[in-house]
């Protein structure tokens, strides 16, 4: 079985690959994916224009937004965003396109293969109300996209999700830690569950 990281932030896909679920870098594992964006690139058409309608430097804030899709990069790929130092950036553009055009491509052939996938979602601080809504639009976008792959999923978010009875399989608990990577022992136990098919 495939595990793919869908984000919403990289703890997901150092987790994954810590537990030894993941080996090669997909394209979401070093992004950040609000629901909009990531369901508007869930079908990959945009990796001929990534990078090719520019991107925009926030005023706060060490990341950019690249145009065409909208997602967040940050100074792991992009050294210089702190200071906002652009000749550093342009030089690098292509690049990091290239890395993430690979990563797109490999990303789609796994979540169009046919075989068994199970998709990993973290929502991090998102409202509980707005999640079953964001459970329903990645199943139906991906079964859309994909339709002879078997899905199988793991929700996770910072809140106790218990009282939460969704259609789409439990939000398990990933409590919020100090650091980026997570809580480790919240994440074994995560992994360790079935994941559902819906």
């Amino acid at each position: 079985m495939h595990y793919v990281s869908l984000g919403h932030a990289c703890q997901v896909a150092h987790q994954l690959k810590r537990l030894g679920l993941a080996q090669e870098t997909l394209f979401y594992d070093w992004l950040v994916t609000h629901h909009a964006k990531l369901i508007s690139t869930l079908d990959f058409g945009f990796a001929d224009r990534l990078f090719r309608e520019g991107y925009t430097l926030p005023q706060a804030g060490n990341y950019l937004f690249e145009n065409s899709t909208g997602l967040s990069f940050y100074p792991h790929d992009f050294r210089g965003l702190p200071e906002k130092d652009t000749a550093l950036i342009e030089s690098q553009i292509e690049d990091v396109r290239t890395k993430y055009v690979r990563r797109a491509l490999r990303t789609r052939e796994i979540l169009n293969s046919g075989s068994s996938v199970c998709i990993v979602r973290h929502f991090f601080s998102e409202p509980l109300e707005k999640i079953q809504k964001q459970q329903e639009e990645i199943v139906h976008s991906l079964a859309e996209l994909y339709p002879s792959t078997q899905f199988t999923y793991l929700w996770g978010s910072e809140f106790d999700a218990s009282s939460v009875n969704s259609h789409f399989g439990p939000i398990h608990h990933l409590p919020k830690a100090p650091a980026w990577e997570g809580d480790d022992v919240a994440w074994e136990k995560f992994t360790g569950t079935q994941p559902v098919s819906v």
